[in-house]
């Protein structure tokens, strides 16, 4: 297990000085004295019982330690998920949902499958935080799948959100009333609206790339989809890429940033992928993506 995840556990049964604070919503407040580094952790943290059917209480628990990158574990009061983590390794896959967005399986570290970790905890912590509701589903060994709700409303954390990253004039993560030339609406789902441009100038810098599609939720920027279409445009893009994260991950499958290395827990909140395959014929999309606002989207409406 990775040293920030037995930080995690460790801060979670520290045996320190609690104090009360006052509770918000459904979340109780306590904080932890580290006497060692002279200072406050706050531990915020809420149970619930299954939605449906008998099975133990779930707490999540969310620790600020004032420096922008909060820890988040979900931790069963008894019993183990199902099949994780795996022989050798150390992940558990687990479906959640925030508000009414889409249902998506994310990868949560662990090492006993009792404390789940969320590997992108930065973000999972951000989007908690525009959020009412958390939807947690796990399968448990002697319990079979369980539903957990957490009514999330209210929860104030200190959140880095990393580099600006800026697609013509509009920055990734920011809410826009209004997005004009050179792109043109081109998809409305309720609050998801796209907006798209061909030949477009000033994407990544030099060159024109061949098409750029902006998605806005609820008037926030969370989402692009640029195909460079030559040569000079991917090569802006990737300089441009490299400017804001620094190199892309050597060992991922295709180009993405940033590179989070081996990490387990990843404190990144936007990420970039190329999605190329074989040969680059300039014809692939990088895929931006503002890992906060994301998972709120609901599920677009099949034709």
């Amino acid at each position: 297990m990775s040293q920030i995840v037995r930080t995690l556990s460790v801060a979670l049964i520290i045996a320190a000085p609690w104090t009360i604070l006052q509770a918000k919503a459904d979340w109780m407040k306590s904080e932890v004295k580290d006497e060692m580094r002279g200072r406050s952790i706050t531990v915020i943290s809420q149970t619930a019982s299954p939605n449906y059917g008998a099975g133990p209480k779930a707490t999540l628990t969310v620790l600020d330690k004032n420096d922008g990158k909060p820890g988040v574990v979900l931790t069963l009061e008894s019993g183990r998920t199902k099949g994780c983590p795996g022989t050798g390794g150390s992940y558990c896959k687990v479906n959640i949902k925030f508000d009414d967005g889409m249902v998506s399986e994310e990868l949560f570290a662990t090492d006993d499958g009792k404390r789940l970790f969320p590997s992108k905890v930065v973000a999972f912590v951000g989007t908690i935080t525009k959020s009412k509701n958390l939807f947690v589903e796990v399968t448990l060994e002697e319990y079979g799948t369980l539903q957990y709700k957490f009514p999330v409303l209210g929860l104030d954390v200190s959140l880095d959100r990393g580099p600006v990253l800026k697609i013509l004039d509009y920055k990734v993560g920011e809410k826009y009333a209004e997005v004009g030339h050179p792109l043109v609406k081109s998809k409305t789902e309720g609050l998801d609206i796209c907006y798209v441009g061909n030949d477009v100038e000033g994407v990544f810098g030099a060159g024109r790339v061949k098409t750029a599609t902006l998605c806005f939720y609820d008037g926030v920027f969370y989402s692009a989809i640029i195909i460079p279409g030559t040569k000079l445009a991917f090569n802006s893009g990737v300089k441009y890429l490299n400017s804001v994260f620094g190199k892309p991950d050597p060992d991922a499958v295709y180009p993405s940033w940033p590179n989070d290395g081996d990490k387990l827990l990843k404190a990144s909140t936007k990420s970039v992928a190329y999605l190329t395959f074989g040969k680059n014929t300039y014809g692939d999309p990088f895929i931006i993506s503002d890992e906060i606002i994301s998972p709120l989207v609901p599920e677009a409406v099949k034709p």
